[in-house]
């Protein structure tokens, strides 16, 4: 490659791939708070996403900018298939989400009181329903009860829906109960929603509009941070598995109602909590650092395996 075809190099190169890096998530950040409004009608919550989308991409777009030109990186081409000099970087700032996440968990700033509760913790809850009842967990006592954090705008709790159906069918005899956390942020929404799909168990959602959504009182408590979230409550009142969905869900259901000691969290689980946290509830500040932070270990690493294998060409594999 010719050295007349390097368009990109030095500060002004690096500085033109953080702005298009910058500019997609741009269009990424407005297109997903047009969606959410769509959906909720809810200026808060999109203001949310939007700020906390931009805080990321602004943080990961710096953090691409510092990296290529420290790195002296060298391309003809804004975009390509080929990993530039302080790409390796990217790997390192993902690091950074987990690492803001891990505060988060630790009770470092966030959006969300704590983490929610651990596995064998006591479980005690209220909330009015949509019938104008209540439903109070320690009614149930003696029964394995499933609680379905949801939303009719979130697609991926709709489509499980079916699924809850059955398994609540399949284990009726058995004692098992369902109760719904409706996120919504309009109660009109829900019965509306309900009108063309029943659901054979109660809808626990607040009538207060600060205490719809996302600042429901219940996805508070329980440090719920993205939906749809299932708990599964064993038979004494105590949190048998958090966060399970399909086939972990069913096995969760069929050890609970069996007496089964609950299974560890998995590990992949647990990886996505921290990732939600970081990208989400992390404060601006924390977050920024931690990118930075994780970029800068990832370009070290990087020049050093190169300065060890001694590969001297630009792009990788060039």
């Amino acid at each position: 490659m010719s050295e007349t075809r390097r368009r990109y190099r030095g500060l002004p190169g690096a500085l033109a791939y953080g702005l298009f890096l910058l500019a997609i998530v741009g269009v990424l950040a407005a297109l997903a708070a047009g969606y959410l409004y769509q959906q909720t009608r809810d200026g808060s919550a999109v203001q949310f996403v939007l700020a906390r989308v931009l805080a990321v991409g602004g943080s990961l777009a710096l953090a691409a900018t510092l990296c290529r030109w420290l790195a002296k990186a060298e391309t003809d081409r804004l975009v390509s298939t080929s990993i530039c000099r302080g790409d390796w970087a990217a790997i390192g700032a993902l690091a950074g989400l987990f690492l803001a996440g891990s505060f988060v968990k630790e009770g470092v700033g966030g959006r969300l009181p704590g983490s929610g509760p651990q596995v064998g913790t006591p479980i005690e809850f209220v909330g009015p329903t949509l019938d104008g009842g209540e439903f109070r967990l320690a009614d149930h006592r003696g029964s394995v009860v499933v609680v379905d954090f949801w939303a009719t705008w979130c697609k991926p709790c709709v489509k499980s829906l079916p699924d809850l159906v059955t398994l609540a069918e399949k284990h009726k005899d058995a004692g098992l109960k369902v109760v719904g956390i409706n996120l919504d942020y309009q109660r009109a929404a829900l019965i509306q929603f309900l009108g063309q799909l029943p659901l054979p168990w109660p809808q626990v959602i607040f009538e207060e509009k600060d205490k719809m959504g996302w600042n429901s009182p219940l996805a508070k408590q329980f440090g719920v941070e993205a939906i749809p979230h299932i708990l599964v409550i064993d038979k004494d009142g105590k949190l048998y598995a958090s966060d399970v969905h399909g086939p972990d869900l069913a096995r969760a259901v069929a050890g609970a109602l069996g007496g089964q000691k609950p299974p560890p969290p998995a590990i992949t689980a647990r990886l996505f909590t921290l990732l939600v946290r970081g990208a989400l509830l992390a404060p601006v500040g924390i977050l920024a650092a931690s990118l930075l932070a994780g970029a800068g270990v990832g370009l070290a690493l990087e020049l050093l395996v190169r300065a060890v294998v001694g590969r001297r060409s630009t792009p990788v594999g060039e």
